[in-house]
């Protein structure tokens, strides 16, 4: 029961389960990495993962569905959309809960970003997306999901100085799971 209370609380979808993953959908990716990241080690060691691949290919399920891994072992997570995130916390900095609302974000074991990159950053979304970053890094894990290879990440950051300081934390040397093919939703 408390399981269920952890993936409640970050707002994971139920059905995002691993043992739900058709494997039969015509998608490539790399299973043993994917068989890797079940085993959660890269949250014991704090490490960061990238999911990147098209539109539809199933980057959100795995996410949440390595969250729900990550819950039952007893670990904290939070999903998130990245646009949502950053609007929260643009609107906790404009009412002056902007502390709050970081704290949120820092205290759990795995946060998964979901959708990072459907638009660029603004100033203020590339220092807080930066300060996030640093405040997490080695203390615990990001899954960032992404329509757009990581080597793109660094354009999206108005200040190439903080996007070049904050990816290389969070993306070189994460672990990058690439899945290609056609839109995995119509097995959903």
């Amino acid at each position: 029961q408390a399981a269920a209370l952890r993936a409640d609380r970050a707002h994971l979808e139920k059905d995002s389960q691993l043992e739900r993953w058709d494997e039969t959908a015509k998608v490539e990716l790399d299973r043993t990495l994917l068989n890797e990241l079940a085993s959660l080690r890269f949250i014991e060691s704090h490490h960061h993962v990238a999911i990147v691949g098209n539109v539809g290919v199933g980057k959100t399920f795995l996410a949440q569905a390595l969250g729900a891994v990550a819950t039952r072992a007893g670990h904290s997570v939070l999903f998130r959309r990245a646009d949502y995130l950053l609007r929260e916390l643009g609107q906790a900095r404009a009412d002056h809960s902007l502390e709050v609302a970081f704290r949120r974000y820092l205290a759990p074991d795995l946060l998964i970003l979901d959708d990072f990159g459907l638009h660029r950053l603004s100033q203020q979304e590339s220092e807080d997306l930066y300060a996030l970053i640093i405040e997490r890094h080695r203390r615990s894990s990001f899954i960032v999901t992404s329509n757009r290879d990581v080597s793109e990440w660094v354009g999206l950051f108005a200040d190439p100085i903080l996007a070049n300081s904050a990816l290389d934390r969070l993306a070189n040397g994460a672990h990058q799971l690439v899945i290609e093919g056609p839109s995995y939703r119509a097995k959903l």
